[in-house]
């Protein structure tokens, strides 16, 4: 298997050797009523050999809101051991918040607003290169 790995301030296809990895992944949806939803997901990786961008633990918690024209959701995931680096061993851990609500102005028409990473984390997913903090976004969306 080749995979990426970040060298010189860039990219470098390496062959990742022998890669011997497992692990559990569990998952739940539940939907409380016709409004109200809920789900969860859990993964674990253990890893013989680490590989870059997989994490070790990853876990997401979300819920959404449906009524008419208006629709909300929001979920929150937690992440812990995911290699950005394995030259330096570096791992990051971090816990990412999303939300996004919509209203349905006509039939072909709704505007929303969205949330990411609203707690601010500060991560990196590829070495050297941040991901953005805080960012918020609205917009319009056309659907003939």
């Amino acid at each position: 298997m080749r995979m990426p790995n970040p060298a010189g301030g860039g990219m470098l296809n390496q062959n990742s050797g022998v890669i011997e990895n497992w692990g559990l992944e569990l998952e739940a949806d539940y939907r409380i009523n016709e409004m109200w939803h809920v789900n969860a997901n859990y993964s674990w990786l253990h890893m013989e050999n680490p590989v870059l961008y997989s994490p070790e633990h990853k876990l997401y918690a979300g819920g959404a809101f449906d009524k008419g024209r208006w629709h909300a959701s929001t979920g929150i995931q937690y992440i812990k051991g995911l290699y950005s680096d394995l030259q330096a061993k570096n791992t990051q851990e971090y816990v990412l918040w999303n939300a996004r609500m919509s209203v349905d102005i006509l039939k072909w028409l709704s505007v929303y607003v969205n949330a990411e990473n609203i707690l601010g984390q500060k991560y990196e997913i590829i070495a050297g290169y941040p991901m953005p903090t805080a960012t918020f976004m609205g917009g319009v969306v056309l659907d003939f």
